[in-house]
């Protein structure tokens, strides 16, 4: 009897964890975005215009170096010019002035 039991539980716990496992993540791409390349200049001006609007440049600045480096490849005399502005934007601690860099760099995409 006390078999029957053991393995009557021994089933049910089978059955009821083998189900635990959660729903499968959904990882398909949204569409269009593979179309965009990472560092694209839409996505390098989306960060410039929230920094001209906030002037916070820490973690809003963190993705700027690496997209203007890969615009200087396609574009070296555009790329060359922003990266000089992110010198500016980077070494400025004003909000205000880091608002008017971060403008002047996004209207030059």
């Amino acid at each position: 009897m006390r078999s029957v039991a053991l393995l009557a539980l021994l089933v049910a716990l089978t059955l009821g964890l083998g189900g635990c496992a959660g729903a499968v993540p959904d990882t398909t791409v949204p569409k269009g975005a593979e179309d965009k390349p990472l560092g694209s200049t839409e996505e390098l001006k989306k960060m410039l215009e929230e920094i001209a609007n906030t002037g916070a440049t820490g973690s809003a600045a963190a993705g700027l170096r690496p997209s203007i480096e890969e615009l200087q490849k396609s574009n070296p005399a555009k790329g060359d010019v922003l990266m000089k502005d992110l010198q500016k934007l980077e070494a400025t601690e004003s909000p205000e002035q880091a608002k008017a860099i971060a403008k002047r760099m996004a209207a030059q995409l």
